[in-house]
């Protein structure tokens, strides 16, 4: 049962933008607009976008990124224009506080370059630009010495000679006179500076603002360190205690996040968020004191059809393959469990190319009867759900749960 995909269809592994603007019942449309709009009004801060693994954290980001775009061009010609300058930062390793400024400075330089915004900066401004991002290089220095001693003499023994050599070497490797404070009053500086933009038009007459915001990725690499360290012959030895780097950077980067006029999101994932709140509710957190505002995503669970429909063709099918797709859908729902990547990851696997001039999805007679058990247990889950929800919702969940699975198992012991 072949049904057709699109022509330029590509494998995704992450939902598209326009996937997670569903309906508003369900979707995620008014929370992109809600925090796009806050972002829009707001002097800087820095903001925690949290949620489960694959549920569509970075997309949805990217979306208020997008919409914040979409503001900003709306702007009434009555106000002053801005220009989004929107630097997304991916945290590969854990750092120190000084080389993640470094990081932002040199992300910020090379996105102000290629927009072609850093020629249009004040001579001053653009000179300061440049100046911090010299100072983020380091600056080596090597220096050997060697030298050579020999002694001899005459004894009643005989002749003795004795000789001794040495060499030193020594290796340095510093920035440019510039440490953690340095480089974070500089960034404010500049930040500060280039939110007031840049002067265009006939006799530089309209000025331009810039909104500056800094996305960081991959937030959890920094939630933890290692519990282990390499010692001096390279294997692992224990480390004392493992600490916070995330929490440690964050104090030290208190004023550079509250205070810059940057606009900060931070990407993180469920335990980080989870982490937030514990903190938050002891009344003395860096985490109340940084973010001013956190939101979680939830998972959609009803969106199998938004998500993966728009790589179908939309051509009429015959009512065996309508009704194929239609429990397909219900499959990638129930197995899907709201994730995005899950649900993704469950429609790529039936897409085949071989033998057809464009992909399609293949639905066999097996995998048909396996679509149709688990359609018709997605809609016996549904129509529990009055009692899922109810006064013993964490009961009836859990047993509903371990049935399911339990039955599910004995039927496909394979299926995911």
């Amino acid at each position: 049962m072949p049904i057709p995909l699109v022509p330029d269809f590509t494998f995704a592994h992450e939902p598209r933008p326009d996937a997670l603007l569903a309906a508003p019942s369900g979707g995620r449309e008014g929370e992109i607009d809600r925090l796009a709009l806050r972002l829009l009004h707001s002097n800087g801060g820095a903001f925690l976008v949290g949620g489960y693994r694959g549920v569509g954290k970075t997309t949805f980001v990217h979306a208020v990124v997008e919409r914040l775009r979409a503001h900003l061009a709306e702007t009434p010609a009555d106000r002053e224009p801005q220009e989004l300058v929107d630097v997304h930062v991916n945290i590969a390793r854990p750092m120190s506080s000084l080389e993640l400024m470094h990081h932002v400075l040199r992300c910020l330089h090379r996105e102000l370059d290629e927009r072609g915004t850093l020629r249009k900066l004040p001579r001053d401004l653009r000179e300061e630009v440049e100046l911090a991002l010299l100072r983020t290089s380091m600056d080596v220095g090597y220096q050997e010495s060697e030298g050579r001693e020999s002694q001899g003499g005459f004894s009643r023994a005989g002749f003795s000679l004795s000789g001794k050599r040495s060499r030193s070497s020594t290796r340095n490797a510093r920035y440019l006179a510039y440490d953690d404070r340095a480089a974070e009053h500089d960034l404010i500086q500049i930040a500060r500076r280039l939110g007031r933009g840049y002067r265009t038009g006939l006799l530089g007459r309209r000025r331009v603002g810039l909104k500056l915001v800094v996305v960081f990725d991959e937030l959890d690499k920094l939630s933890r360190r290692p519990a282990s360290v390499p010692g001096a012959d390279g294997a692992p030895v224990a480390a004392a205690a493992p600490e916070d780097q995330l929490e440690d950077i964050l104090q030290s980067l208190k004023t550079l996040l509250t205070a810059s006029g940057i606009t900060y999101l931070f990407v993180g994932g469920r335990d980080l968020y989870d982490k937030w709140l514990d903190d938050v509710q002891r009344g003395d957190s860096v985490y109340e004191s940084v973010f001013c505002d956190a939101r979680y995503l939830p998972a959609l669970w009803n969106r199998a059809s938004e998500i993966c429909d728009r790589f179908l063709t939309g051509r009429v099918l015959a009512p065996q393959e309508a009704e194929g797709l239609d429990h397909f859908r219900e499959f990638l729902e129930y197995t899907g469990r709201g994730i995005p990547r899950r649900i993704l990851r469950a429609f790529n696997q039936q897409v085949e190319w071989s033998g057809r001039a464009q992909p399609y999805i293949e639905i066999t007679r097996d995998e048909a009867r396996k679509f149709k058990f688990f359609s018709s247990l997605h809609a016996l889950l549904r129509a529990s759900e009055p009692d899922l929800f109810g006064e013993r919702a964490a009961e009836l969940m859990q047993k509903h749960v371990l049935w399911a699975r339990d039955l599910a198992m004995r039927h496909f012991p394979t299926s995911d």
